[in-house]
């Protein structure tokens, strides 16, 4: 969730892929797979450990090419939904069951993007992000969420124009008003764990979330970890 992926994992039946898979998972269990013996060289636990720890350490800061690159597939992904909802209302005007899907892509989505490519240039352990990282990153993104909400899976994600769900995150954001006093802040998964326990949505509590945050309702603190409401209403 700290990325914003979204892989879709069909579960289609196989005899021989189930068969292959139940073996596996039995002998995983039994520590005897051979698939896992045959490497050699293989660090241990403990070292593995070590080296996530002082990965962890490390604090990459964008490149201007980076940051370049990012701002511009930024520009581009916005500009190409533009076109794609000008696309949808033509099509709208003239078959009134249309299904078009489309993908918000907000600053949350741009977020993301970053914070992945900072994860990694973590894994090689780089002071610096550099346009293989962000590329790499944008590569993701297209191949997971961006595919998820194109397919027939998007609806039911809530990443697809949904007026169903578009109608849950606006109560949502009512909800959120309203527990929220003026001038108060809460942490962030607080709120979205208390969202969901009272039947929310996960995806449309954070989308509610950014859009109350956008429409300066709601502003972040502390890195995202906590949320306070404006003193001031916004007309």
């Amino acid at each position: 969730s700290r990325f914003d992926l979204i892989f879709i994992v069909r579960d289609l039946q196989d005899t021989t892929k189930d068969q292959a898979l139940a073996e596996h998972i039995i002998n995983v269990h039994r520590r005897t797979d051979t698939s896992i013996q045959m490497y050699e060289n293989v660090l241990d636990t403990d070292t593995i450990r070590k080296l996530i720890a002082y990965a962890r350490q490390k604090n990459p800061r964008l490149s201007p090419n980076a940051a370049k690159l990012l701002r511009s597939q930024y520009v581009a992904f916005r500009q190409d939904l533009l076109l794609r909802k000008k696309e949808l209302q033509r099509t709208q005007q003239k078959k009134t069951n249309d299904n078009a899907q489309i993908i918000p892509i907000t600053v949350r989505q741009l977020e993301a993007i970053i914070r992945i490519s900072e994860s990694l240039a973590r894994i090689e352990l780089s002071d610096e992000v550099t346009e293989a990282h962000v590329n790499e990153a944008l590569r993701l993104f297209r191949a997971s969420t961006i595919q998820a909400a194109s397919s027939s899976y998007g609806n039911l994600l809530g990443l697809a124009n949904n007026p169903e769900f578009d109608n849950t995150v606006k109560r949502c954001q009512d909800y959120i008003l309203k527990k929220i006093p003026f001038a108060s802040s809460v942490p962030t998964q607080q709120l979205i764990r208390n969202l969901i326990s009272n039947g929310y949505d996960e995806n449309a509590a954070k989308i509610a979330i950014d859009k109350l945050v956008h429409s300066e309702n709601l502003v972040y603190e502390s890195q995202r970890k906590n949320i306070r409401r404006i003193d001031v209403p916004t007309r």
